[in-house]
């Protein structure tokens, strides 16, 4: 094991902003703001399918009206998407999905100095390390900028008669919404591989194996809806309504992602503690 000393680690693991607390606010504000805007659509009468102008609006069987968890993952009509177009319940969904967009972006920016330090101490480093970091932390922040993108062109019953180009608005907002998915993707198991690679060895404590294992589950079972939700695009030209509980699902899988840090004691942390 290299024998560096933790001063160089001072600049980024005893930063003013420690990711950790940003990881602790995602996890926690997503899933209750997701929950509220629903209940309020559902309160308001504003839960419509999905790709549709105007109010077409779920019918009380498409509703399913037993709870948020049978609503929205199982038989829910309404996708997180179709949730977000009429206010008051949209402004909870924009405010959270902006702030989400901006903090995944900033997260990624600090997993470039953490996979640098974990190089120095590793005992299987990688040469061109500062290249797979920066691709990773490049590909984490474009994606949270599609995500702000995708937020911000999202709003009002007529989202598919408004064009920019050939393109109406609400086609851009899926083109980016899922150009954000794949970036984020992508990007975040890039990241778990150059992690795994370098604690393997001489770092693979407890919590980072509950960690590992939390992230792997939750590769597993994104890739499989996100599989099926593009393969429902090309087939049909469209979410099937049955489907669209679909993305409730994505989301919350990626904040499983996120949840697994929290049992990694050693992450941005010193390494002699």
């Amino acid at each position: 094991m290299s024998k560096h000393s933790p001063k160089s680690m001072k600049r980024y693991i005893n930063a003013n902003i420690n990711p950790k607390i940003i990881i602790y606010i995602m996890v926690t504000i997503t899933p209750i703001c997701m929950m509220a805007a629903y209940y309020w659509a559902r309160a308001e009468g504003h839960l419509i399918r999905p790709f549709t102008n105007g109010r077409i609006s779920c019918s009380p069987e498409e509703i399913a009206l037993y709870s948020y968890i049978y609503s929205a993952f199982i038989g829910g009509c309404a996708s997180v998407s179709a949730t977000m177009r009429y206010l008051p319940e949209s402004f909870i969904l924009h405010a959270m999905f902006s702030l989400d967009a901006v903090l995944i972006a900033i997260t990624f920016f600090f997993f470039k100095p953490w996979l640098l330090e974990l190089n120095k101490y590793s005992d299987n480093p990688f040469k061109k390390i500062n290249l797979h970091a920066s691709i990773i932390m490049w590909a984490g922040i474009l994606g949270g900028l599609f995500f702000l993108i995708s937020t911000s062109m999202w709003n009002g019953r007529h989202v598919y008669d408004i064009y920019l180009g050939p393109v109406n608005v609400g086609d851009w907002h899926a083109i980016l919404a899922y150009t954000f998915c794949s970036l984020i993707l992508l990007s975040s198991l890039y990241f778990t591989i150059v992690e795994y690679k370098l604690r393997k060895s001489t770092l693979f404590s407890k919590g980072y194996k509950i960690c590992f294992s939390i992230r792997i589950l939750s590769f597993v079972t994104f890739i499989a809806i996100f599989s099926v939700v593009i393969g429902t695009l090309i087939i049909n030209k469209k979410l099937k309504i049955l489907n669209a509980g679909l993305e409730y699902w994505m989301i919350h899988i990626f904040i499983l992602w996120y949840i697994s840090f929290i049992f990694d004691k050693k992450f941005f942390n010193k390494f002699n503690n």
